[in-house]
């Protein structure tokens, strides 16, 4: 399997992080649902369950009063005063959640690899409610949206006892979550979720590539202006002006055939078929380009003032005439 660069992972890490501090509280949990089997032991214990409202509200969790404990034995138990206090309206389809209830409680993945907290009510034996998993290691988060996740609207069970409040260890222990074989439709998810990582760190990447680039460039193109005329005006105020025109078209030259010189070699280190990197081929072109450009304008500038002296020479004899 291909091996992302190290720059990658920390982009896309970096954009994901981004874009989840965009809603509040638990809402980034969805960024590292659990995907190992977990542990009875890891998951037993006494919850508190609290509301997470998005915008306008803000992330601050309200406690609702409520407790559930997750037994040794598989049971489970909520504990709720008589009346509840105010709640968001995405809330109202969990009332049955918020209330006293028993039954039994399990581990369970999905088709996506994804585990969930299953409640169950034994009379009559039916799925009571299913609550998302997250963490990668214990301990692990508890929560469900409430409507639109972008919203950031949440129910949160949090964790306040362990082991410890899961009863008495005379309870005979539950049997612990089975890992199911990995199928089909969990490989094409985790493809493509690597896939678009890729994606967005690729367009993160090439962003600030093109962002520091073109500073790096504004910055050396005027540092190469300023020093460029100062030494030709240094060189044609000691010397001649003929040895400052030649000092400017040297350093012109031969920056411009640097810059022809890189972007070409390294448009055709990008072909399929290349030997060598973009940025070795980028330099090969660059040195070349340069010793080109500035021999071509040494040349040039020659010429120019063979040009100006012969019409000096011509002016000179028509003058005496």
């Amino acid at each position: 399997m291909r091996r992302r660069p190290l720059l990658i992972r920390i982009a896309a890490v970096a954009v994901l992080l981004l874009v989840a501090a965009c809603n509040p509280g638990v809402v980034m949990d969805d960024l590292d649902r659990t995907t190992a089997t977990p542990r009875n032991a890891d998951l037993r214990g006494r919850y508190d369950a609290h509301v997470y409202c998005g915008e306008p509200s803000g992330a601050a969790p309200r406690d609702l009063h409520v407790s559930m404990t997750l037994l040794r034995d598989g049971s489970f138990e909520i504990a709720a005063p008589d009346e509840l206090p105010p709640v968001p309206e995405e809330a109202k389809p969990l009332a049955d959640c918020l209330r006293p209830t028993r039954g039994s409680w399990a581990a369970s993945r999905d088709d996506r690899g994804k585990w969930w907290l299953e409640l169950r009510l034994r009379d009559p034996d039916r799925l009571f409610h299913a609550f998302m998993l997250s963490g990668r290691r214990p301990p692990y988060g508890v929560y469900y949206y409430l409507g639109d996740p972008d919203a950031g609207h949440c129910l949160s069970w949090q964790r306040v006892a362990g082991d410890e409040a899961a009863g008495p260890p005379t309870l005979p222990a539950a049997a612990e979550p089975v890992t199911p074989p990995v199928t089909e439709t969990m490989r094409q998810e985790e493809q493509t979720e690597r896939e678009g990582m890729d994606k967005i760190a690729n367009v993160v990447l090439g962003i600030a590539a093109f962002i520091v680039g073109s500073i790096v460039l504004v910055v050396a193109a005027i540092a190469f202006v300023v020093v460029s005329s100062v030494a030709v005006a240094i060189v044609a105020a000691t010397r001649s002006a003929a040895a400052g025109l030649r000092l400017f078209a040297v350093l012109w030259g031969g920056a411009s055939g640097f810059v022809i010189g890189a972007a070409g070699f390294a448009l055709a280190a990008a072909g399929p078929d290349h030997v060598i990197g973009r940025w070795t081929s980028a330099a090969i072109g660059g040195v070349l380009g340069a010793a080109a450009g500035a021999y071509g304008g040494w040349i040039v500038a020659s010429l120019v003032l063979r040009v100006v002296d012969a019409l000096r020479a011509t002016s000179r004899g028509l003058r005496t005439r």
